[in-house]
């Protein structure tokens, strides 16, 4: 990785105040017995509906909505949707950005401090 690469990515990770070790536990690979391309494994889609239902545990009922996780995290609910379902694959940028959100612990609001927009989706 070049110098100037390595700046970005840190100041990416500050921007988001996500760690590194945070970032290398989000991006994992696929097992070597995977479905095939594109496919993800169902030991995979049970770590990611586990990641996602203890990340909600954390937070009081009604705290923030589910487009709140979305917005903070830079995607669009479809891509949640596609990523809980296992259809995004392992490393994708929706993969990374909800891995890193969800293991951050933190709420949206924190996470990314810009309000969503209203009538956002």
């Amino acid at each position: 990785m070049k110098p100037d690469e390595q700046k970005t990515d840190q100041k990416e990770m500050e921007k988001r105040r996500v760690t590194p070790t945070a970032l290398k536990r989000a991006v994992q690979t696929v097992p070597n017995g995977h479905a095939g391309p594109g496919i993800v494994s169902t030991a995979d889609n049970k770590d990611r509906k586990s990641l996602y239902d203890s990340y909600l545990g954390s937070f009081p009922k009604k705290s923030f909505r589910i487009l709140d996780i979305c917005w903070a995290a830079c995607q669009h609910y479809s891509e949640l949707k596609r990523w809980r379902r296992g259809v995004a694959k392992d490393g994708s940028a929706p993969d990374r950005a909800f891995r890193a959100m969800l293991v951050s612990k933190m709420s949206p609001s924190d996470y990314r401090k810009r309000p969503r927009p209203r009538g956002w989706k």
